[in-house]
């Protein structure tokens, strides 16, 4: 086995397949990071939404304390 370098289709494997192997390894890993990106943005969307729904669910309570009759 350690011989396969020195053969014709080790030396193929080396020259050829490991090098589109580390090249798709590159792409996944890009993706891999816009992904994570995307995800993180949609998390920080979502987060500012819910502070605006505690702000809105606060003045609505507010105003149901300051119209109801006491």
């Amino acid at each position: 086995m350690s011989d396969f370098f020195r053969t014709v289709m080790g030396k193929a494997f080396i020259e050829g397949t490991m090098p589109r192997i580390k090249k798709a390894i590159e792409e996944v890993a890009v993706e891999l990071r816009q992904s994570n990106t995307l995800r993180e943005r949609e998390l920080e969307l979502k987060e500012r939404e819910l502070k605006l729904r505690e702000k809105e669910l606060d003045i609505r309570i507010k105003e149901y304390h300051c119209s109801s009759p006491q």
